[in-house]
């Protein structure tokens, strides 16, 4: 009975590592993809930004002028 147990928790736990390194395999795999993902959304960040900074800083200077 032991050694059962013993094999079935053993199996259990390769299992596990098992599907682990399979999702961290297949994670590698589209890692490019989250790449240029992360990196269009920066650009695209810095761009909202500008034209914010220029909106609000246009928006400043109607306020300055009489």
């Amino acid at each position: 009975v032991y050694f059962f147990c013993f094999s079935f928790l053993s199996f259990l736990f390769s299992l596990k590592l098992n599907f682990a390194f399979f999702f961290i395999l297949e994670s590698l795999n589209d890692f490019p993809l989250y790449l240029f993902d992360i990196i269009y959304l920066k650009i695209l960040k810095i761009n909202i930004l500008k034209k914010n900074l220029t909106a609000y800083i246009k928006w400043i200077a109607d306020l300055s002028d009489p």
